[in-house]
């Protein structure tokens, strides 16, 4: 896996679960921008990359990319290396 496929970590996700979108709207959209890099929610990570999008949005689409890249984690994990659990909260 390559850097800019990195998924969200379980602390970060409840960070922003704890906090909110409003205060890691750069984490955000660094998210959102390497969900576009490598093709994954399009739509949703868009919504990541957008300052308007209101927070209840914003939260929706980080479950998804978070989601979509975890899956997609998943997906390439060999069994010598195992795969992360994360806790999605949106």
């Amino acid at each position: 896996m390559t850097s800019h496929e990195r998924i969200p970590t379980s602390e970060f996700t409840h960070l922003v679960a704890r906090d909110g979108v409003a205060s890691h709207r750069r984490e955000l959209a660094a998210l959102g921008a390497r969900a576009v890099a490598v093709g994954i929610q399009p739509g949703a990570a868009s919504v990541l990359l957008d300052p308007g999008a209101p927070d209840v949005v914003r939260e929706r689409a980080f479950a998804v990319v978070a989601r979509a890249l975890t899956g997609r984690r998943r997906q390439t994990a060999t069994p010598a290396e195992p795969s992360p659990e994360f806790v999605v909260v949106a």
